[in-house]
């Protein structure tokens, strides 16, 4: 799948440099998170993404 870096309901683009390739479930679970969110998230998982399950509940717990 695609994900939008910037949200398109945040005023993102559909420009290549506001796009990247991830798997479904990442970009169902970052849905419309912010770029601080996601980057603080990448940086909570070292710079690689976990399982779907585990970056759920990681991202659940860090939200708290």
């Amino acid at each position: 799948m695609i994900d939008h870096i910037i949200p398109s309901s945040q005023g993102g683009s559909d420009l290549v440099e506001n796009l990247a390739a991830c798997c479904k479930q990442i970009n169902q679970l970052f849905g419309n998170a912010s770029v601080k969110m996601k980057l603080e998230t990448l940086i909570l998982w070292g710079g690689s993404l976990p399982c779907p399950n585990r970056a759920q509940q990681e991202m659940q717990s860090h939200e708290k």
